[in-house]
């Protein structure tokens, strides 16, 4: 069957001189595999340039853009040996043509500058593929949350994030975490760390995903594990609630959180949210209140709530551990 459909969609590109229906039916379906992604992942659609993820938008793209634009149908009709092969490289077109439309992010305006420090420092990158890759990812994650960040918080698209010596301690520590990282593991532990901080300014790379939904669940499902810091530590339904919490609380309580869980006092919260400290003072009253309400409306005993408490901590990033009570 397979062999079969694909030597039809041969036929059909020969006879027609370019992509028909079968074509546009096997373009349909990997699009729309990447679209269920990016909104299971809540990824603004305007990171693309569209107003809303739509799978014939992208399809459409796709089809002008790549295979007849730059006539890349001529090159898969030329390479595919099965429709298999011609799948796999469908899904790169695809990639290729969100990554032409995707626009500069925090993430790209942070590796811009951390690059350059970490180059400076001896770092050359990596080969990708070395063991406990998650782990290495989590620590550099953690590392960019523990940071100060400056002022803005990056709201605006090119704004700073990092004031530059917070950006140099950022590059010794994951030299220290590993001297030669591949530059593809610490974007990821970049990204990870800037979608907690403010999920719409960063993206998740565009690589191609599998046919399998139960592969392309699983791709998901360690996207989420990823931005969890010592999971196993609270326990998976412990974790679970703190992320909903995450999930309930607005993001300049928990941006609150996170400075007063690394030892920020009223003033310094009151510069990263560009108020004053009497003001800021307020602000963590309330963030208090609507943190202890939330938690307690879970209902949890002593030791739950403590557990509770300590896995939100880690997924924010907190390294001090200064919590509220």
């Amino acid at each position: 069957m397979t062999v079969d459909l694909w030597q039809d969609m041969r036929d059909e590109y020969f006879n027609l001189g370019g992509p028909g229906k079968l074509w546009l039916a096997e373009i349909e379906k990997l699009a729309q595999q990447v679209v269920d992604k990016k909104v299971f992942e809540r990824l603004p659609p305007s990171i693309f340039g569209f107003p809303n993820w739509d799978r014939d938008d992208l399809v459409q793209l796709v089809i002008t853009e790549r295979l007849i634009g730059r006539n890349q149908v001529r090159y898969i009709v030329d390479t595919a040996g099965s429709l298999d092969d011609a799948r796999k490289i469908l899904r790169n077109e695809i990639s290729f043509a969100l990554a032409d439309r995707r626009v500069p992010n925090q993430v790209d305006n942070v590796w811009g500058n951390l690059e350059p420090l970490l180059t400076s420092m001896g770092w050359t990158p990596g080969a990708s593929g070395q063991k406990d890759e998650d782990s290495l990812e989590r620590q550099i994650t953690k590392v960019v949350l523990s940071q100060k960040r400056m002022r803005n918080k990056g709201a605006q698209k090119f704004s700073p994030l990092f004031a530059g010596p917070v950006l140099e301690v950022i590059a010794q520590q994951i030299i220290e975490i590993e001297p030669n990282l591949p530059s593809k593991l610490i974007l990821k532990g970049l990204r990870a760390a800037l979608t907690i901080i403010s999920p719409s300014l960063s993206i998740e790379g565009v690589d191609g995903i599998e046919d399998s939904p139960q592969i392309a669940q699983l791709t998901v499902t360690k996207g989420e594990e990823n931005l969890s810091v010592e999971r196993a530590r609270y326990g998976t339904a412990r974790f679970e609630i703190a992320l909903d919490i995450c999930e309930k609380l607005d993001h300049e309580t928990l941006e609150i959180i996170f400075h007063k869980g690394n030892g920020a006092n009223q003033s310094e919260i009151g510069e990263v949210l560009g108020v004053t400290r009497q003001t800021a003072k307020g602000r963590i009253e309330t963030a208090e209140v609507s943190l202890r309400e939330t938690i307690l409306a879970l209902d949890l005993d002593a030791t739950d709530y403590k557990d509770v408490l300590g896995a939100l901590m880690d997924v924010l990033g907190v390294r001090k551990g200064e919590v509220f009570a």
